[in-house]
């Protein structure tokens, strides 16, 4: 995946969106990687690998919901002030 070029406009959503297809990009790396191997360790250790980076994606989607929903929060209060003046 080419990199997230960091722009004055790049926002947190964008950030955190990059960040999650890195994940699943990793995810699925390691588990490719593990129908090349028949080293039962080291399918083990890819396959702990790639739970790690679903954890990290989880965690990111996690974050990303949160913050899409504080800002809703914010919009829908500041909205309401606004249409009362």
């Amino acid at each position: 995946m080419d990199p997230l070029v960091i722009t004055p406009t790049t926002t947190i959503e964008d950030i955190l969106l990059y960040a999650m297809q890195e994940e699943e990009f990793a995810a699925a790396f390691y588990r490719k990687a593990v129908c090349r191997t028949a080293d039962p360790h080291v399918k083990a250790f890819l396959l702990q690998m790639a739970t790690k980076e679903d954890e990290h994606y989880q965690e990111l989607r996690k974050k990303l919901e949160e913050m899409e929903a504080d800002h809703f929060s914010v919009l829908g209060v500041q909205e309401s002030f606004d249409s009362q003046y």
